[in-house]
């Protein structure tokens, strides 16, 4: 393989490098273009034969310093793979791939010293990032459902503190909705699971809304004595109209329409039945709206006639 910009006395990739002056022969490079010298090596010092030369000190040593400068100034070690750096705070092209070595060593913790593996951690060192952005963010999830009772976060809300509204935040409510992914296609682990569903986590968003409008539906009927409700209603009591509500009016004539097509469960049914549902308009319509002039002798009509088909 080809070391793009591989020159004496410049590191490469997690540990390569030469000094000043140096000349070799016969390189073999790894996938980190870390050097391998199988044959010679000319040095101002003179030949030494037959050895394998690296500069894996002087490389870390250098590396490390500028990782510690970039935690000094962040508070973190979260760089991009990307980043590259001359004094450790901002990114240079030209500069060492500071991201890219602390990526490598992320992978290689088992190849690492204890000493070195303690210096690392001294200067915030997250080995596994997954698990402690997951972390983070079930933090913020916990605070916003302590705050509001519910787990119903928008796709776009993002925040810093899990309550209020921050550009600058944590995407919370993308991170959701990839819990919710990630239980369906079975990789979530059981522990976090069961911490999700501790502060209220809703999976099925579509069962979660039907029983967020039978609610609105239930208390409706409870103060109206009837589910005629007009289609245009929004509320966010089952009482009053509320434009930012949910449209109960709509949704009733939805569940009348699975129901006509066959895809609404016994539940479903039983529970909207116990409620006042009529699931024929124009029965509901004559037994419910307050300016139908019918007489209580055409009612009687209307519903023998019904029952004897």
């Amino acid at each position: 393989m080809v070391c793009e910009n591989a020159v004496a006395g410049t590191a490469w990739g997690l540990f390569g490098g030469l000094a000043p002056g140096a000349v070799v022969e016969n390189l073999v490079f790894d996938s980190s273009c870390s050097l391998t010298v199988n044959t010679v090596i000319q040095t101002d010092c003179g030949v030494v034969a037959g050895m394998i030369w690296d500069a894996r000190q002087d490389s870390w040593d250098t590396n490390y310093a500028l990782a510690k400068k970039y935690y000094e100034h962040h508070g973190n070690l979260n760089m991009k793979v990307k980043f590259k750096t001359s004094n450790g705070i901002d990114h240079d092209e030209k500069g060492v791939a500071l991201g890219n070595w602390i990526f490598h060593l992320r992978q290689r913790k088992n190849e690492l010293s204890e000493e070195r593996i303690k210096q690392l951690e001294n200067i915030g060192m997250i080995w596994d990032v997954y698990e402690e952005s997951w972390d983070a963010n079930y933090k913020l999830a916990k605070a916003f459902y302590e705050h509001n009772g519910h787990l119903r976060i928008r796709n776009d809300f993002i925040s810093s503190d899990g309550i209020k509204y921050d550009e600058k935040g944590i995407k919370l409510g993308f991170w959701i909705s990839d819990q919710r992914q990630a239980l369906r296609k079975g990789n979530l682990q059981e522990e976090k699971i069961e911490k999700l569903n501790s502060i209220g986590m809703v999976w099925d968003l579509t069962e979660e809304l039907w029983n967020m409008n039978y609610e609105l539906a239930k208390k409706f009927y409870e103060h109206n004595g009837h589910l005629n409700v007009l289609q245009k209603l929004k509320t966010s009591d089952g009482i009053t109209h509320d434009e930012n509500g949910l449209a109960i009016g709509t949704w009733i004539t939805h569940q009348r329409k699975l129901k006509k097509i066959g895809e609404l469960s016994e539940e479903k049914i039983n529970k909207l039945e116990n409620i006042g549902m009529i699931w024929n308009v124009k029965e509901d319509k004559l037994l419910t709206n307050p300016i139908n002039k019918k007489t209580q002798e055409q009612v009687t009509e209307y519903l023998y006639d019904k029952l004897n088909g």
